[in-house]
């Protein structure tokens, strides 16, 4: 299978995410299965970043990545 890699910034409302914050990091298919779920540092800059290996019979299509701070940050 293919490796996908991502990279994003997280900010909160009025301020960055303090450096060290682990945030949920979630892929899914476009059938909402998961493919990938690990919890992540932000750096100082509130920057992440990551990758997964799908699975050789991975279904093309759309796939969904969702970032979750633990009520603070959810997209």
């Amino acid at each position: 299978g293919d490796t996908v890699q991502f990279t994003g910034w997280v900010r909160g409302e009025t301020a960055r995410i303090p450096a060290g914050t682990r945030v949920a990091v979630e892929i899914r298919q476009w059938e909402e299965k998961p493919v990938y779920s690990a919890a992540l540092p932000v750096d100082g800059q509130g920057g992440l970043a990551g990758s997964c290996k799908l699975p050789d019979n991975a279904p093309h299509g759309w796939y969904t990545l969702t970032v979750d701070g633990g009520g603070r940050i959810s997209f």
